[in-house]
Protein backbone atom coordinates (compact mmCIF):
# COMPACT_ATOMS: atom_id res chain seq x y z
CA UNK A 1 0.00 0.00 0.00
CA UNK A 2 3.24 2.53 0.57
CA UNK A 3 4.08 1.48 -2.71
CA UNK A 4 0.90 2.65 -4.36
CA UNK A 5 0.58 6.15 -2.43
CA UNK A 6 3.82 6.95 -2.82
CA UNK A 7 3.59 6.29 -6.70
CA UNK A 8 0.31 8.31 -6.84
CA UNK A 9 1.27 11.33 -5.19
CA UNK A 10 5.09 11.24 -5.84
CA UNK A 11 5.33 15.12 -7.22
CA UNK A 12 1.91 15.77 -6.66
CA UNK A 13 1.23 14.23 -10.23
CA UNK A 14 2.61 17.27 -11.63
CA UNK A 15 4.62 14.76 -13.82
CA UNK A 16 4.08 12.10 -16.35
CA UNK A 17 5.67 9.40 -13.83
CA UNK A 18 2.74 9.73 -11.64
CA UNK A 19 1.35 6.27 -10.95
CA UNK A 20 -2.06 7.55 -9.92
CA UNK A 21 -4.12 4.58 -11.46
CA UNK A 22 -4.22 1.51 -9.65
CA UNK A 23 -6.26 -1.58 -10.47
CA UNK A 24 -6.60 -3.68 -7.54
CA UNK A 25 -7.99 -7.43 -7.69
CA UNK A 26 -11.82 -8.12 -6.64
CA UNK A 27 -10.81 -10.38 -3.43
CA UNK A 28 -9.05 -7.90 -1.94
CA UNK A 29 -10.43 -4.61 -3.03
CA UNK A 30 -12.43 -3.61 -0.51
CA UNK A 31 -9.23 -3.78 2.30
CA UNK A 32 -7.18 -2.48 -0.63
CA UNK A 33 -9.73 0.85 -0.39
CA UNK A 34 -10.19 1.32 2.78
CA UNK A 35 -6.32 1.73 3.78
CA UNK A 36 -6.08 3.62 0.73
CA UNK A 37 -8.88 6.14 2.00
CA UNK A 38 -7.40 6.08 5.38
CA UNK A 39 -3.75 6.57 4.40
CA UNK A 40 -4.72 9.51 1.69
CA UNK A 41 -6.95 11.16 4.09
CA UNK A 42 -3.77 11.08 6.50
CA UNK A 43 -1.64 12.93 3.86
CA UNK A 44 -0.62 16.44 5.33
CA UNK A 45 -0.33 19.30 2.98
CA UNK A 46 1.82 22.40 3.12
CA UNK A 47 4.96 23.83 3.07
CA UNK A 48 7.62 21.62 0.93
CA UNK A 49 10.19 22.46 3.28
CA UNK A 50 8.49 21.37 6.69
CA UNK A 51 9.05 18.06 7.39
CA UNK A 52 6.33 16.72 8.45
CA UNK A 53 4.75 17.97 5.00
CA UNK A 54 3.77 14.91 2.79
CA UNK A 55 1.82 16.72 0.01
CA UNK A 56 3.07 19.90 -1.66
CA UNK A 57 1.30 22.52 -3.42
CA UNK A 58 0.97 22.77 -7.76
CA UNK A 59 3.12 25.14 -9.38
CA UNK A 60 0.70 27.90 -10.16
CA UNK A 61 -2.87 28.66 -10.53
CA UNK A 62 -3.52 27.74 -13.68
CA UNK A 63 -2.52 23.94 -12.91
CA UNK A 64 -4.50 24.29 -9.50
CA UNK A 65 -7.33 24.87 -11.86
CA UNK A 66 -6.11 21.93 -14.36
CA UNK A 67 -6.45 19.80 -11.39
CA UNK A 68 -9.90 20.85 -10.09
CA UNK A 69 -11.45 20.75 -13.26
CA UNK A 70 -10.03 16.50 -13.56
CA UNK A 71 -11.42 15.99 -10.00
CA UNK A 72 -14.80 17.29 -11.15
CA UNK A 73 -15.00 15.52 -14.10
CA UNK A 74 -14.54 12.23 -11.92
CA UNK A 75 -17.68 13.85 -10.12
CA UNK A 76 -19.96 14.81 -13.13
CA UNK A 77 -19.40 11.31 -14.81
CA UNK A 78 -20.04 9.20 -12.26
CA UNK A 79 -16.80 8.33 -9.95
CA UNK A 80 -16.94 7.66 -6.55
CA UNK A 81 -14.99 10.37 -4.61
CA UNK A 82 -13.72 8.74 -1.73
CA UNK A 83 -11.68 11.47 -0.38
CA UNK A 84 -10.41 15.07 -1.07
CA UNK A 85 -11.44 16.79 -3.59
CA UNK A 86 -10.99 20.03 -3.16
CA UNK A 87 -8.61 22.76 -2.81
CA UNK A 88 -7.24 22.94 0.41
CA UNK A 89 -7.80 26.34 2.08
CA UNK A 90 -4.27 27.30 2.67
CA UNK A 91 -2.54 30.43 1.41
CA UNK A 92 -0.90 29.21 -2.19
CA UNK A 93 -1.74 26.08 -4.60
CA UNK A 94 -2.80 23.44 -2.70
CA UNK A 95 -5.33 20.83 -3.89
CA UNK A 96 -6.48 18.13 -0.88
CA UNK A 97 -4.85 14.66 -2.05
CA UNK A 98 -7.87 12.89 -3.52
CA UNK A 99 -8.64 9.43 -4.17
CA UNK A 100 -11.72 7.76 -6.45
CA UNK A 101 -12.99 4.30 -6.58
CA UNK A 102 -15.51 3.14 -9.16
CA UNK A 103 -13.53 4.57 -11.94
CA UNK A 104 -14.68 2.97 -15.46
CA UNK A 105 -12.16 3.31 -18.65
CA UNK A 106 -14.79 5.32 -20.46
CA UNK A 107 -14.15 8.77 -17.88
CA UNK A 108 -11.82 11.35 -19.02
CA UNK A 109 -10.21 10.29 -15.34
CA UNK A 110 -8.83 7.33 -16.46
CA UNK A 111 -8.17 8.13 -19.93
CA UNK A 112 -5.78 11.94 -19.00
CA UNK A 113 -3.32 12.44 -17.22
CA UNK A 114 -3.26 15.90 -14.90
CA UNK A 115 -0.15 17.37 -17.09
Amino acid sequence: MEIAQFASFYNMGQNCTAGSKIYVHESIYDDFLAKAKEMTAARKTGDPFDEATIHGPQIDQKQLNKVLEMIQSGVDEGATLEVGGKADCKEGFFVLPTLFSNVTQDMKIAQEEVI
